[in-house]
């Protein structure tokens, strides 16, 4: 299957969700988000939105644009601190605000906290090492995370407690679940 194969749209959401839940138990790990018929127009965050936002699923994003796209395939906006899944084209201040917010991950109950997607630039800015549960490390480059944001992951990891977070920039897409710890180095 080439990058020019075109999916259905219900074969092109399953294919996404396979692939962020690939990101997700592999740490660090660069995954390619299939080509959709609006690729022209649609970015690295919409493709991720069309894979995990379906009927009735509560999200937030202070992306009004954003809200509206979402919206059409039956998402419902809620506030910060009651959505499953965040969506965020770049972090400021006022994005870590929200994401203080964010519901986090009780007891290893995946549906509990929020899953986050942020929009970044890859393979450049700041080096981190992450840590996964069995001990295995790998390194990332990582850019237009600000440094808060890795103090608020930490402030609200706890064991199995914490948010999963997905990458994104254009079709590629990297996975730190709520089982990693990130090492900032300097």
């Amino acid at each position: 299957m080439t990058d020019a194969h075109r999916f259905s749209t219900e074969a092109l959401k399953q294919e996404s969700r396979r692939i962020l839940q690939a990101a997700l138990n592999f740490p660090g790990t660069t995954f390619q988000l299939p080509l959709n018929r609006d690729v022209s127009t649609i970015t690295g965050l919409a493709l991720a939105a069309n894979a995990l936002i379906q009927r009735d699923t509560p999200f937030f994003t202070p992306d009004a644009d954003f809200t509206a796209y979402l919206q059409r395939d039956g998402g419902v906006p809620v506030p910060a601190d009651q959505a499953a899944y965040h969506f965020y084209r770049t972090l400021d201040d006022a994005s870590l605000k929200f994401i203080q917010l964010a519901p986090v991950q009780i007891n290893n109950l995946p549906d509990s906290g929020a899953t986050l997607i942020l929009g970044c630039i890859l393979e450049a800015g700041d080096h981190i090492i992450l840590t996964d549960l069995r001990g295995q490390r790998r390194t990332l480059d990582i850019a237009g995370v600000p440094k808060y944001f890795w103090a608020l992951r930490a402030a609200a990891l706890q064991p199995l407690q914490g948010w999963d977070v997905l990458f994104v920039q254009g079709r590629r897409v990297i996975g730190i679940p709520v089982t990693t710890t990130v090492e900032l180095t300097p």
